[in-house]
């Protein structure tokens, strides 16, 4: 039967009995995390650990999200006292839990005052950020000025942008006198939390002489590895984890049981006891990092563009044809392994087989366009480092450059069809080179390298790698995706 009522603190107690009970009542902490950029994932991820870090060390600790610019997260957890259903689903099981955590959603777009006045409280000791690559408005990992969105805020003197949103808290947390924070970087970017500290630096000096001093004094900003499949949440899914808990959930989200979070031990002060819940705290992330990026994000990109060229909706139904798991058993193996140092205690054929297994969990279903975008930001620590790194090696990055072939054809597909959604915040230069050399490979891979602003120098001087990618981009064009995949792995 379906449900009648909606989760929410009223309803609790009418729950299906296989549904986590309340571990305590839900109430204001005086131990704040605040996270900004309040999205599936975050929700799936960090705020999972938080609650289990609670459950297990009899802890308090509460997250106040925060949506930079969208109010629907915030809408529809706000009706439900901010409490919310992780299902997570493997090929053959399935576990429902309720995260409780979450103590409230701030909207900047609407009142950017109440978000840096939460991060320059007292009770706020940690910032966690999941604001994707583009976020971070950055440029060869310092702050792009020349960005429209952080010109204007430098001459506003408001905050929209979540490196000017950081500046202005920390500004007031020094006037205030009150003790630093550690700021957390969630994202998928390389030394994630050093390009945070540089571009909220960066931004600082616009505000202050002095305030790039104070940070160093007081904030400590830490790298991590996050890792778990989080799909958008679709109607389909709310039905599903509602019918599951007995009650009507909003805001419920689906994922693969698969979670890891590895996190730089360098904290100012206190922090929720994350490792009770499996996370590693080290001293360096830098090689589960990297390890992360090129296995299992690189396949993740290559997997989305080759199945949006084959017409495929979901990730799973791409990966399943024989064709591209070979590609990518081989992409990883012969390449992307290579291009890197393996963390001590990890066997590599192991944990690429776990990543295709992940990849083909059709209950957890992960659409191609959703991993597709914003490719012009991804792509350099997916695959473009790892093609550098093998050249160094005396190595060949020839499935690498299959990869990026097929995101060119994926653009100029979209370009000359509009078969299937783009989204890329550099779409329109992308579109302006792919249209001034439409009829011609060559010119069109050369311009691309040289002009996009995608290709690292050491690749834009690489004759064998352009070389490469002119060779595949003609064969997806004159054969086919999947014939272009047969023979480079065959070849």
């Amino acid at each position: 039967m379906k449900p009648q009522k909606p989760l929410n603190l009223v309803n609790f107690a009418e729950a299906k009995p296989n549904f986590t009970s309340l571990p305590r009542d839900k109430k204001t902490s005086d131990h704040k995390i605040v996270h900004i950029g309040i999205g599936a994932f975050s929700r799936a991820h960090q705020a999972l650990y938080t609650q289990v870090a609670n459950e297990k060390a009899d802890s308090d600790w509460s997250i106040v999200g925060v949506s930079l610019r969208s109010p629907g997260v915030r809408n529809t957890l706000k009706k439900q006292d901010y409490l919310y259903t992780i299902m997570e689903r493997s090929l053959t099981e399935k576990n429902v839990r309720c995260i409780t955590c979450l103590e409230n959603i701030l909207v900047g777009s609407e009142d950017a005052g109440s978000v840096i006045e939460q991060i320059a409280s007292e009770s706020a000791k940690i910032v966690t950020i999941t604001v994707t690559e583009k976020g971070y408005c950055q440029k060869n990992q310092r702050l792009d000025e020349l960005n429209p969105d952080v010109m204007a805020d430098i001459r506003s003197g408001e905050a929209t942008t979540m490196p000017a949103y950081l500046a202005h808290a920390l500004q007031k947390r020094s006037n205030k006198g009150l003790g630093g924070l550690t700021i957390i970087s969630c994202d998928n970017l390389p030394d994630n939390g050093e390009i945070l500290k540089n571009v909220v630096k960066d931004f600082a000096d616009n505000l202050d002489v002095d305030l790039r001093d104070w940070i160093d004094d007081n904030v400590k900003f830490c790298s991590t590895m996050v890792d778990r499949i989080v799909p958008a949440a679709t109607e389909q899914v709310i039905d599903t984890v509602s019918e599951a808990v007995g009650l009507i959930d909003d805001g419920a989200l689906l994922c693969e049981p698969y979670r890891q979070w590895v996190i730089e031990d360098n904290f100012v002060g206190s922090r929720p006891a994350w490792e009770l819940a499996g996370a590693l705290l080290v001293a360096d992330v830098s090689v589960y990092e990297k390890l992360k990026l090129r296995m299992l994000n690189g396949s993740h990109s290559s997997i989305a563009y080759i199945g949006s060229l084959l017409g495929d909706e979901y990730i799973h139904e791409t990966v399943s044809r024989s064709v591209v798991q070979e590609f990518i058993e081989r992409l990883m193996r012969d390449e992307q392994s290579q291009s890197l140092t393996v963390p001590d205690g990890i066997n590599v054929l192991e944990y690429s087989k776990a990543i295709v297994e992940r990849f083909t969990n059709k209950h957890v279903p992960y659409r191609n366009a959703q991993v597709a975008t914003d490719g012009s930001l991804k792509l350099p620590q997916r695959l473009l480092f790892a093609a550098i790194d093998l050249r160094k090696k005396g190595l060949t990055p020839n499935l690498i450059a299959l990869s990026v072939a097929a995101w060119i054809r994926y653009l100029v597909g979209y370009q000359q069809s509009s078969a299937y959604p783009v989204s890329d915040p550099n779409l329109a230069g992308l579109s302006s080179i792919i249209a001034a050399n439409a009829d011609d490979d060559v010119q069109l891979v050369k311009s691309l390298m040289a002009e996009s602003g995608v290709f690292p120098e050491e690749l834009q001087d690489d004759v064998m790698f352009e070389c490469l990618l002119i060779k595949h981009v003609k064969n997806i064009a004159s054969m086919g995706i999947d014939k272009a995949i047969t023979e480079a792995v065959t070849g």
